[in-house]
């Protein structure tokens, strides 16, 4: 008979996700997985298989839990103005250091591994689709250039650029709303 899990994979994963959206799957060590989820690798590889598949879930779970909320703002109330203000306006004020983990894997991993490449697609496409929606259907290349413009956003937080900069460039993105 199996032995019961003794950890919570819900919990687990939001630890891998901190982990390997601050640090990307390169620069994140067995010991620094162990380390971060306070569990040893049998027990992580019973859960997941392996790195890269814990790393693959992780970024999952970021498109469920930080996508979603972004395509919510999205598919909220209010003119197209009013919601990529919320939206572009709140990533420039809160911007997160290590910027936007579907960014992250675009350019860290999606070239390296196929299986990452096919998730970063998909959730480009799933982005791509909520800032169509949030706008007027005759304005689908504006909504193509305001996605280029918050992921460049959300990259630049993660650069560290200043608040104000990140603001402007906010603006910025909101001069081509109509």
């Amino acid at each position: 008979m199996a032995r019961p899990r003794s950890f919570d994979p819900d919990e687990t994963l939001l630890q891998l996700k901190a982990l390997f959206w601050a640090q990307g799957f390169d620069g994140a060590s067995m010991s620094d997985i162990e380390e971060a989820t306070g569990l040893n690798k049998q027990s992580l590889y019973r859960q997941w298989g392996d790195k890269r598949r814990m790393y693959l879930a992780a970024l999952q779970s970021y498109a469920r839990e930080e996508m979603t909320a972004a395509a919510k703002i999205l598919n909220g109330a209010g003119t197209p103005r009013e919601k990529m203000e919320r939206l572009f306006l709140g990533a420039a004020q809160e911007a997160d250091p290590r910027g936007c983990f579907l960014c992250n894997a675009s350019i860290d991993q999606a070239q390296a591994d196929q299986d990452t490449r096919q998730a970063v697609l998909a959730m480009m496409a799933a982005t791509l689709q909520a800032f169509e929606a949030a706008l007027p259907s005759d304005h689908k290349h504006k909504a193509a250039a305001l996605q280029a413009n918050y992921h460049g956003l959300r990259v630049m937080a993660a650069a560290g650029l200043p608040r104000e900069v990140l603001l402007n460039v906010a603006e910025g993105a909101l001069s081509q709303v109509p």
